[in-house]
């Protein structure tokens, strides 16, 4: 593993000239986001003229949605953006449709609802274009709250530092990692089932202390304020403790603090009904690892908690 120790000014070098290959494509789910395409607009133009494949993936449930991509997006004639509709129902198999049309080198997932910096995850991808062997490549990202705001940078060299902070949107994935993989249907956790089937632990990582996303959190439109959504968070959890079963330490180290996340929010944040089946996890999860590595869930945890104090 490698970490970025370039400033962001030698990053963004206005004076070079950006790659005109299609090197990075970004995949965008929307749902129901009428009256909410603020933030997708203040970044889609500046990415396309970076050269961005960016492809827009409607997942059809409302029809106020519909017809403002139609106004708003269909309107533009630019060759680096697509526009799909469907009805997929979760984030996953709309992602799952956005990679089959991809055709960049590389591959990052954004949110309609933030705001990523487009030039930065181009210029970085441009530093590190004669750099064989990069797999992944992880950044810092900005969290903004109703309530303020706060920087999280990714733990420099620290594989684990990914489990703890696992949002995929401040990644940027080589294409060839995903062959043979797919996101499942679940509306929650996901994201880090696909991460965790990547083996990460393996990967050639470059580490950026850029700033590549603000992410937005706190709406009632998202997916976590759903209390329904939580049952599928169960049976990935359910999913993940399997994995448990390979040998490989750092493999156990990786899948058990994703776990670890994962009851955490299923202890916090769900309904009565689901708190039950997440004391049912935990107790299979301490039976089968916590027991054997008490130390190494002890770090998990602090490390956890750590990130949520801030």
């Amino acid at each position: 593993m490698k970490d970025e120790d370039g400033s962001l000014a030698k990053i963004l070098d206005t004076n070079r000239a950006l790659s005109k290959t299609n090197f990075l494509s970004v995949i965008v789910p929307i749902t129901k986001m009428a009256g909410r395409f603020e933030n997708l607009e203040s970044w889609l133009m500046e990415a396309l003229e970076c050269g961005i494949e960016v492809i827009l993936v409607h997942d059809i449930q409302d029809e106020m949605t519909e017809i403002e991509i139609a106004v708003k997006f269909k309107t533009i004639n630019h060759s680096k953006l697509k526009i799909l509709e469907g009805k997929f129902e979760s984030p996953g198999l709309t992602r799952n449709k956005g990679i089959s049309e991809s055709t960049g080198e590389w591959i990052a997932f954004w949110d309609a609802d933030d705001v990523p910096n487009p030039r930065a995850a181009q210029s970085l991808l441009d530093l590190i274009q004669n750099q064989g062997g990069v797999e992944l490549i992880v950044g810092s990202y900005e969290v903004i709250s109703p309530s303020g705001q706060s920087l999280v940078e990714a733990r420099d060299g620290d594989i684990n530092g990914i489990a703890v902070n696992p949002g995929m949107w401040r990644m940027i994935f080589k294409r060839e990692l995903m062959g043979g993989r797919s996101f499942s249907n679940s509306k929650m956790g996901e994201d880090q089932e696909f991460i965790a089937s990547l083996k990460p632990w393996d990967l050639s990582i470059r580490f950026s202390k850029i700033v590549l996303y603000r992410y937005y959190f706190g709406g009632d439109y998202q997916l976590t304020s759903d209390g329904g959504n939580f049952k599928d968070l169960v049976h990935v959890t359910k999913r993940l403790i399997n994995q448990l079963e390979i040998s490989n330490s750092k493999a156990n180290i990786f899948i058990s603090t994703l776990i670890i996340r994962q009851i955490f929010t299923g202890f916090s944040r769900s309904g009565p009904k689901v708190k039950k089946e997440f004391v049912s996890i935990a107790a299979l999860f301490t039976i089968k690892y916590v027991i054997f590595h008490p130390r190494r869930t002890a770090s998990s945890v602090k490390n956890i908690l750590k990130l949520r104090g801030k």
